[in-house]
C-alpha cells in the first residue's frame, strides 16, 4: 500500500507520465515550463543583476513569496542576511518597531534595544510581503528611508545608515489604491523600478480544467504546479 501511494503521488507530481514535458531546473521552487513561467524565471535573473528595489505582484498562492529569496540568492547580495517582514495586521506604531527597531525606554514595555529589520538586513536584502497593507504613515517613514537611505531607531535621534536592497509583493492593485488614497504614489515609484507580474491562479485553474475536464479545489496547489508545466 505504501508503495502504491507513492507512485500515485510521483504520477500526481510529473514524477512518471510526462516523460514529454521539458523540464528546466527550478529557481527557488518555482517550477513549470510554460510561456509564463518562462517569463518570471527570466525576470527573477535579470533582477537578481540589477540592484534595484523590485516589486511583485501577485493573486495569494501564486508564489510571489518564493521569488525574493530566488531573486537575492542569485545576486550579488547572496550569502548576506535576508530578512523578510509581514505587513499585514500591524499597526503603524508596531510596524515602525519592528522595522526600524527601538532603544531601551522608548515606550512601555521597552526594556532592552531591539535590532529592527532594516538593520538587521543592511548589506543585504530585506523582504516586505504584502506591501499594501502598510498603513499611510508607516509608508511616509519607508518612503523618507528609501530616500536617505538611512533612519533612526525608535527613542533614538542618532541616524543609521543602511545598504538595504528592498523587494516588495502585493495582492493588491497599488495604482487603484493610489487613485483612492490608501497608497502613496512617491512609495509607489521607489518599490516599482522593476515589476514582476506572477501568473494568476484563476488562468492556470483554467487550463487545468480544460485539460482534465474536472477540477478539485482542495488540491489545487498540485494542479496549479502540473498546469504550468502544459
Amino acid at each position: 500500500m505504501e508503495s502504491n501511494r507513492h507512485r500515485s503521488e510521483a504520477a500526481l507530481c510529473g514524477e512518471t507520465g510526462m516523460e514529454s514535458v521539458d523540464r528546466s531546473p527550478a529557481i527557488g521552487g518555482l517550477i513549470g515550463e510554460s510561456d509564463l513561467m518562462r517569463e518570471v524565471r527570466r525576470d527573477i535573473e535579470i533582477a537578481a543583476s540589477l540592484d534595484l528595489s523590485v516589486l511583485i505582484i501577485g493573486e495569494p498562492g501564486t508564489g510571489k513569496e518564493l521569488v525574493p529569496r530566488s531573486i537575492h540568492d542569485a545576486s550579488g547580495r547572496r550569502g548576506r542576511p535576508f530578512v523578510t517582514f509581514n505587513c499585514v495586521g500591524l499597526n503603524s506604531d508596531m510596524i515602525g518597531r519592528e522595522l526600524f527597531g527601538y532603544e531601551k525606554g522608548a515606550f512601555t514595555g521597552a526594556l532592552t534595544r531591539r535590532i529592527g529589520c532594516f538593520e538587521q538586513s543592511n548589506g543585504g536584502t530585506l523582504f516586505l510581503n504584502e506591501i499594501g497593507d502598510l498603513p499611510l504613515a508607516s509608508q511616509s517613514k519607508l518612503l523618507r528611508v528609501l530616500e536617505k537611505r538611512k533612519f533612526e531607531r525608535v527613542g533614538e535621534t542618532e541616524s543609521i545608515k543602511i545598504d538595504t536592497r528592498l523587494i516588495a509583493a502585493t495582492n493588491r492593485d497599488l495604482l487603484r489604491e493610489i487613485d483612492e488614497g490608501r497608497f502613496r504614489r512617491g512609495l509607489y515609484d521607489c518599490l516599482g523600478v522593476y515589476p514582476i507580474r506572477m501568473p494568476a491562479l484563476r488562468y492556470v485553474e483554467f487550463r487545468r480544467i480544460s485539460s482534465v475536464g474536472t477540477f478539485d479545489r482542495k488540491a489545487w496547489p498540485i494542479f496549479y504546479l502540473l498546469s504550468l508545466s502544459l
